[in-house]
């Protein structure tokens, strides 16, 4: 029979004898075990004797921990993501990914790690969300008056995804009571969408030949409730916070005519669903053994080299598979991307290269992320250096040293990024470094400064992007009506439409109307097969032209036109079930 932990203390032996407990004389988890000390209100100097000595739940307990680790899972996610778009493993192959130093690695298999993703959504569904007819309480705002002319302007704004509070009132009678649940209500919104943010759209880019499952999971469902509860939080918002923050200012008979609509029309409706992570503290220790927090620093270094991709979208990136692993998780040197400029970029994961002249004692450097125009790296190919720390406290002095000597390693004089978890210190910086303190999932606002600095350094290089014209057109005549449908063909698509940089048309008789089929989701079969006028019309679209690269997916009974064809730098021709075979010809660099 599982053990029910019922207080802190007993939860956070438990955590201990999992040996997943934050270590405070470690200095990557000094700031984590402060913000968890912090959130519990107990000192962090002899933070065990506190917590037994307190009143703590297991379940204050595990919120203010799950908190803490919410940045991990989201990182978890994003990994997932990424990887998932360019590199996810055709229906015959294996493929394995690494979490872990080189002391204590995890090696998961791709299945494995997309079921992981799965559970550690559960992270960031936390707490109960009051579920309220929103429309209802559009019409219960509008009972109130929206302004007067002594009310308090209440300064701030909200925005989607960032914390925000919303004015408290004083409950001293029953129309206070009204105001005050609805106050609570919205606030919890704002609390379960903050912590899930950025929110996935499971309908985007779906491509409708493919087969949809009839399971949708509760952390789906939630995750669609809160996205669209965001967007009524756009507009309720503004209204609300001045009703609640000019409460006392409201005339009684609007109070009680708005309390009368409450009991009316609102309180029959009310519901209230809970995170799946609150079903069980066992459950969510379980959630926490997963590789983003047992190895969570690691997690930080792989999500931060993805960033700095994503942010080089542009050079259309493709991650390196050596023998079945990602080379994205080594923690030991190795080249992680494949990209496309004027020249081709290689981005490179502690590739180690010797100063010309020594800085004091250093004599070498190996930076954490590094793009150059030559593989192995040099210093004189280098482009950008990517540096990360997760330092509770990164020294001045530390900071210096490392931006003056990454520096030397900079032959094309991009520049040189250094990003804590953390804070970072108040420091001038060499010409052309970048400093970034607070960088992880819960600033987005960081994220993206640090997405910009790297972006800059190609600038500063003057390596500029080369634009890529890669195309597939589907075949959507008549012939085609069961074509879709094999399991070969149907994973051969679902490669495809994560392809964030490939193009999808659907011809018949001449391109469907609609563009992109990733933005587009009608689609029927039917028609006749005329190539030759798809390709006319696609090479004078003013979002498409003459392509490089294009794959045409058709049973092959079309028109052939030759001299359209021959216009393309290269083309290629298949069968829906040929599809997934020639994705690897059409994506390669």
């Amino acid at each position: 029979m599982s053990t029910i932990h019922e207080t802190a203390i007993e939860l956070h032996r438990e955590l201990c004898r999992r040996g997943m407990e934050l270590n405070p004389k470690i200095g990557r988890d000094a700031a984590l075990h402060s913000a968890l000390a912090s959130k519990l209100g107990v000192p962090a100097d002899g933070f065990s004797r506190a917590i037994k000595n307190s009143t703590l739940s297991a379940e204050d307990y595990l919120r203010a921990l799950m908190e803490v680790a919410q940045p991990f899972a989201q990182m978890f996610h994003q990994i997932w993501s990424y990887l998932a778009k360019h590199c996810a493993p055709k229906a015959d192959e294996s493929l394995l990914v690494r979490f872990g130093f080189d002391d204590d690695r995890t090696e998961i298999d791709w299945d494995k790690f997309r079921k992981m993703v799965e559970s550690s959504r559960r992270v960031w569904a936390i707490g109960p969300i009051i579920v309220w007819p929103v429309n209802d309480l559009c019409g219960l705002a509008r009972v109130l008056p929206s302004h007067g002319p002594s009310w308090r302007s209440i300064p701030g704004g909200y925005e989607r995804g960032r914390p925000f509070t919303l004015p408290e009132i004083q409950v001293l009678g029953s129309y206070d009571e009204v105001a005050h649940r609805v106050r609570e209500a919205m606030q919890s919104w704002i609390d379960a969408i903050h912590h899930a943010w950025p929110l996935e759209n499971h309908e985007d880019r779906n491509l409708p030949e493919l087969n949809e499952s009839s399971d949708c999971s509760p952390d789906v469902e939630r995750e669609s409730e809160l996205r669209h509860l965001s967007y009524a939080l756009h507009d309720l918002v503004p209204g609300w916070v001045a009703i609640l923050g000019n409460w006392d200012l409201i005339p009684e008979t609007c109070k009680r005519e708005a309390t009368e609509y409450f009991h009316r029309q609102i309180a029959p409706k009310l519901k209230t669903t809970v995170g799946a992570a609150w079903r069980s503290a066992l459950e969510a220790l379980d959630i926490l053994d997963l590789p983003f927090w047992r190895h969570r620093w690691h997690t930080y270094e792989v999500w931060a080299a993805i960033k700095a991709l994503e942010a080089l979208d542009e050079f259309h990136p493709v991650p390196v598979v050596t023998a079945g692993h990602v080379a994205l998780d080594a923690a030991s040197p190795a080249l992680v991307a494949k990209m496309a400029a004027s020249q081709a970029v290689f981005a490179h994961v502690q590739a180690e290269t010797k100063l010309l002249h020594p800085l004091g004692k250093r004599k070498a450097i190996k930076p954490d992320l590094r793009f150059s125009v030559d593989a192995p790296a040099t210093n004189g190919g280098t482009i950008a250096i990517v540096e990360f720390k997760q330092r509770r406290e990164l020294g001045v002095a530390h900071v210096s040293e490392v931006l003056a000597a990454y520096s030397l390693g900079v032959g094309l004089r991009g520049g040189v990024v250094l990003i804590n978890y953390d804070a970072a210190p108040a420091v001038a910086v060499p010409l052309g470094c970048v400093l970034l303190g607070d960088v992880h999932p819960g600033r987005l606002d960081k994220v993206r400064e640090y997405q910009a600095a790297v972006r800059n350094c190609f600038a500063s290089a003057s390596v500029i992007p080369q634009p890529r014209k890669r195309f597939v057109l589907l075949d959507v005549s008549g012939s085609m009506e069961s074509e879709y449908t094999s399991q070969a063909a149907q994973h051969g698509l679902k490669r495809l439409v994560s392809l964030p940089w490939v193009k999808v048309f659907r011809f018949n008789d001449g391109l469907v109307a609609g563009g992109d089929l990733k933005t587009d989701s009608q689609i029927a079969t039917g028609g006749g097969t005329k190539l030759g006028e798809a390709l006319e019309q696609l090479f004078t679209l003013p979002d498409a032209g003459i392509p490089e690269r294009l794959l045409i997916v058709t049973d092959g009974d079309h028109d052939h036109p030759t001299k359209l064809l021959e216009k393309c730098s290269a083309h290629v021709e298949c069968k829906p079930d040929e599809l997934e075979a020639q994705l690897d010809w059409l994506t390669q660099v």
